[in-house]
């Protein structure tokens, strides 16, 4: 029973939850780095070879960088550095559900599951969370838009609806483009 009140870290120390697991929203990058672990282990491989073959290769992405935590492992919350371009293929690849050039590389049923509403983040605002991706209706309310935020203001916003994916990176410290994509580039969108 306790041990579902407490939330392991990636250095193997428990800590408290804020709230109990499904009630509240508070993202935490403990839990993407833990999701890259148990990924890693589902699949019998480094986290970093499993991508390289199953996503990278196939997306003809070969530039990329990717940092570990201090105990060594892939930082998944954040430490994949892309160019823009990569940033679009990866959206590019969920706005076709999964898939590319013909080619199935992610299940539409997963594809489908992650760009979908699962928990309220800002009810005023309509945001929610699902898996990694932030959801959200643009700002005339005609279209569910969805956003991945990256360290540092990466930011991947598309509007399935409009064939619409944007994708800007900033140097690590600015802020987010979040809200200049929402007051600027959605508006301009017309569907």
């Amino acid at each position: 029973g306790d041990v579902y009140k407490r939330q392991v870290t990636t250095s193997g120390f428990f800590r408290p939850f804020a709230a109990n697991p499904g009630e509240s929203f508070i993202y935490d990058n403990n839990g993407s780095n833990i999701l890259g672990i148990l990924l890693a282990r589902a699949v019998g491989q480094p986290l970093d070879a499993f991508a390289e073959e199953m996503l990278f290769k196939p997306l003809g992405i070969t530039d990329y960088g990717w940092r570990r935590t201090p105990d060594g492992h892939l930082a998944t919350s954040g430490g994949l550095s892309l160019s823009t371009d990569a940033i679009v293929r990866f959206g590019r690849l969920a706005m076709h559900r999964g898939d590319w050039n013909g080619r199935s590389i992610v299940s539409k049923a997963f594809a489908d599951e992650m760009l979908s509403r699962k928990i309220p983040v800002n009810p005023q605002e309509g945001l929610d969370y699902g898996y990694l991706w932030f959801a959200q209706r643009t700002p005339d309310d005609k279209h569910e838009s969805f956003i991945a935020q990256g360290f540092g203001g990466q930011v991947l916003q598309l509007v399935p609806d409009l064939g619409l994916i944007v994708a800007t990176t900033t140097e690590p410290g600015e802020k987010s483009n979040t809200r200049f994509i929402r007051s600027a580039i959605l508006p301009a969108a017309k569907g």
